[in-house]
């Protein structure tokens, strides 16, 4: 579920938007690559992140093994929250 202050969006409506998204990067990659005749380029692998379902790349991610891959943004988040672990330790 992602919440914010006037919104709700379901897990199920997540998965269809992504779905959507994949698709849309695809099909611009494959006209990408018929527009400039160069087909045999090597394009990042868009995948989901584990932790908050958004796309990312394979090049972008950060992969956790026995995890699966976490978009830079949550790594971001995770590094702030055992930054503030570390803090109230102390």
């Amino acid at each position: 579920m992602i919440a914010g202050p006037s919104v709700q969006i379901c897990d199920e409506c997540v998965d269809i938007c992504l779905d959507i998204v994949s698709e849309d990067r695809k099909d611009a990659r494959s006209t990408e690559e018929s527009a400039d005749g160069n087909g045999d380029r090597a394009t990042p692998t868009l995948t989901v992140c584990s932790l908050c379902h958004l796309p990312t790349t394979d090049e972008q991610g950060t992969y956790v093994t026995n995890r699966g891959i976490l978009c830079p943004g949550c790594v971001g988040e995770i590094e702030v929250a055992l930054a503030r672990r570390g803090d109230e330790s102390v």
